[in-house]
């Protein structure tokens, strides 16, 4: 089947490094259906989005770094120290006795999540030949689409039929049994034999960069003013260090980011795509959990089935579009994506503190399908658009950019529900809507005050779905900029401009 590695060898490593997809991708969702439990156990509402957000801050930070380590080190020893990282976050993340630990140690299980993630990535190039590697990505891919929706699913049975803490503990066995079978039938010789030296400055400029600018989103409006001289610090921090980090990759022997890259029109494009696109999915999608259940009083279990239609919508369009989309057209492909998401949330911002349940279905499986067809068409795209040696770096910062767009989606969605509660029912306020993922507290509450709740919850949440639906407007019109190139055509620049 391959020449690096016997059929023997082979079954396992490949089952350990899908295993881990699923486990890594699966974390990054599993929490939603399970937050409002979590908040209501632990309390701090104001602290919500950061539970999600500081998983996939540390997740997107260490994406390309992670690329250089198993460069140098090889791909073996970084997804075995990667997964032993996620598996003790996780186990600690179940153990938290306040948000403040549990936020902290959400951060430690998305270090260990962005050393596995693209690992497995660089891995299935390693190990499989050209003409095999699009359908094993496209299987990785299809394995992030499917986490994406069936993570609520699972977070919320857990949460109401066994305890919200084994939405962590649950990743445990599967964990220990990836990385016994890595470390037993993967060679460590599966990496580059050439050794580089490691950008070190430019791997602290970009964490200081993104670290500040999501402070500055999920800060801004409500811990301080979005003019006050702390976020504008942060902002102007974060900008400077971009500025350091892009001065210092352009010196650099051996940059994380080539910004030769950015030269390409069609990379550029899908770039921004999947920037969009996070923002959208990861950012709006979030919060569906919490109108579920808080307004239209839905359980956890509940709502987490109501998401798998979503689920089947998102492997019925993976599978017809790894089938065809060379056929259909790649641009034709990413604008159904972009377009179907949009009218998803749409359809998600007619809702209101009375609406039935089939609106959000509906809407939920279309934004499914958009799902099942973003994942695998912006990578193949994006690999096709860059030079052959190059392709690896391409697709770590396409999944970088996925990433960071869905960490600031849920910081700046996070910061404008806060910002909206507070508009609407006061400050003080914002505490009795807890009230409504409590039953207890419920239970305390008249008709009257139950129903104004409800309504204003939802008033602020349909903000939400509207701002994600002009983002993937935004992005549907994009997509025209794309265009459909063979590889062979693909390099708009010199290929040893990048070594």
């Amino acid at each position: 089947m391959t020449a690096t590695l016997p059929r023997s060898r082979l079954t396992p490593v490949l089952s350990a490094m899908l295993l881990g997809t699923l486990m890594t991708s699966l974390s990054q969702l599993i929490v939603t259906t399970a937050l409002p439990v979590v908040v209501g156990a632990l309390g701090g509402i104001e602290l919500y989005s950061w539970v999600f957000a500081a998983a996939m801050l540390a997740s997107t930070v260490m994406v390309p770094i992670a690329g250089k380590l198993s460069d140098l080190f090889g791909r073996k020893t970084l997804y075995l120290i990667g997964m032993t990282i996620f598996i003790a976050g996780s186990a600690l993340c179940g153990a938290a006795q306040s948000i403040g630990q549990l936020i902290l140690f959400r951060a430690i299980q998305g270090i260990g999540a962005g050393c596995v993630q693209p690992t497995v990535s660089a891995l299935l190039a390693d190990i499989f030949p050209p003409e095999q590697r699009g359908r094993w990505q496209g299987v990785n891919g299809a394995i992030w689409g499917l986490s994406s929706v069936l993570g609520p699913v699972l977070g919320g049975y857990l949460a109401e039929h066994a305890s919200w803490r084994w939405i962590f503990y649950v990743n445990l066995p599967p964990g220990i049994l990836a990385a016994a079978l890595m470390a037993r039938y993967l060679p460590a010789a599966l990496r580059r034999d050439e050794r580089r030296e490691i950008d070190y400055l430019g791997m602290a400029l970009l964490t200081g960069a993104l670290v500040s600018l999501l402070l500055t989103t999920v800060w801004g409006g409500r811990a301080f003013p979005w003019l006050s001289p702390q976020t504008l610090g942060l902002l102007i921090l974060s900008a400077a260090l971009f500025a350091g980090f892009l001065t210092q990759e352009r010196r650099a022997l051996d940059p994380i980011v080539p910004l030769e890259l950015f030269r390409n029109r069609t990379y550029q494009t899908v770039i921004i795509l999947l920037f969009l696109t996070g923002i959208g999915l990861f950012g709006a999608i979030t919060y569906v959990p919490l109108y579920l259940q808080a307004v239209l009083g839905i359980s956890p279990t509940a709502s987490g089935l109501l998401f798998l239609p979503s689920a089947l919508a998102v492997g019925l369009t993976g599978v017809v579009v790894s089938a065809s989309m060379h056929r259909i057209g790649y641009r034709r492909v990413a604008l159904a994506t972009m377009a179907s998401s949009a009218l998803g949330f749409f359809v998600l911002a007619t809702l209101g503190h009375d609406s039935e349940v089939l609106p959000v279905v509906i809407g939920l499986s279309v934004i499914g399908g958009a799902i099942g067809l973003s994942f695998p068409v912006f990578i193949v795209i994006a690999q096709n658009s860059v030079p052959r040696d190059v392709v690896g770096v391409a697709t770590s910062l396409v999944q970088l950019t996925r990433s960071l767009g869905g960490t600031i989606g849920v910081a700046v969605f996070g910061a404008y529900l806060i910002a909206r509660l507070g508009a609407l029912i006061g400050s003080s306020g914002q505490a009795e809507v807890t009230t409504l993922i409590r039953p207890d507290a419920l239970a305390a509450l008249s008709a009257d005050q139950a129903t104004y709740l409800r309504a204003q919850l939802a008033d602020a949440l349909r903000g939400l779905f509207i701002f994600g639906a002009i983002t993937m407007s935004v992005a549907t019109a994009l997509t025209l900029r794309l265009e459909d190139r063979p590889r062979e055509g693909a390099a708009e620049f010199p290929a040893n401009s990048l070594r």
